[in-house]
């Protein structure tokens, strides 16, 4: 093993301080802070196109937990349905990292993306997960919020966010998340409506965040 001169330990040390001890007060000791103008609107996912709003899930709320909506979406002349969730969440960790848990029955896709879509400054980033090996193709869809600001890696995002939530206080995390179950040939119309659904929630989380 190499050992770390004492020329270069004081200031390594320091700048590992400066990381985790803002991040550790962050984890164990949270300040909390609404980083959405208008919370309750996010509620209101009748005003999601083609949303079918199924209410909040109130037995999964908690301390943590400030939202958990669900329902299912318009979907047409397809063999199959459309399941969405939005979930706002204090514990990033547990959350963010088990996305998966959030679709009943649990998922375990086969391949993974991510892709950017709506307009051209806009990039959202959105996951797809598939599994074609069930007697009907699963998939799922799922992109994160902090506040107004699409999030595309979570754990990055927090930590550079962690002396601002130290000083303000730390904010909720939303997830929008959509899955299904189609016929394999369904699989690609199917993903492009999850897109598009989580396009619009996108935007409209943005603007709830954005404006009172």
């Amino acid at each position: 093993m190499t050992a770390l001169s004492d020329r270069y330990a004081g200031p390594a040390v320091g700048l590992l301080l400066v990381v985790l001890i803002p991040l550790g007060m962050t984890l164990f000791s949270p300040r909390r802070a609404e980083n959405c103008q208008n919370p309750e609107a996010l509620r209101a996912t009748s005003q999601i196109p083609h949303s079918i709003p199924m209410g909040e899930k109130l037995e999964s709320r908690s301390d943590d937990v400030v939202q958990w909506s669900e329902g299912t979406v318009d979907i047409p002349d397809r063999k199959g349905e459309l399941y969405f969730q939005i979930v706002r969440s204090y514990d990033w960790r547990k959350h963010a990292l088990n996305v998966l848990n959030l679709v009943n029955p649990k998922m375990e896709p086969e391949s993974q993306q991510l892709i950017h879509a709506g307009g051209p400054e806009e990039k959202i980033p959105i996951h797809i997960g598939l599994d074609h090996t069930g007697a009907a193709s699963e998939i799922v869809a799922y992109t994160f919020l902090d506040g107004a600001t699409s999030v595309e890696a979570p754990f990055t995002h927090e930590l550079l966010e962690a002396v601002d939530h130290l000083i303000e206080g730390s904010t909720p995390l939303t997830i929008l998340v959509i899955a299904g179950d189609f016929p394999r040939h369904s699989i690609p119309a199917a993903q492009a409506e999850a897109v598009e659904w989580l396009v619009a929630a996108s935007r409209y989380t943005k603007a709830s965040c954005s404006s009172p």
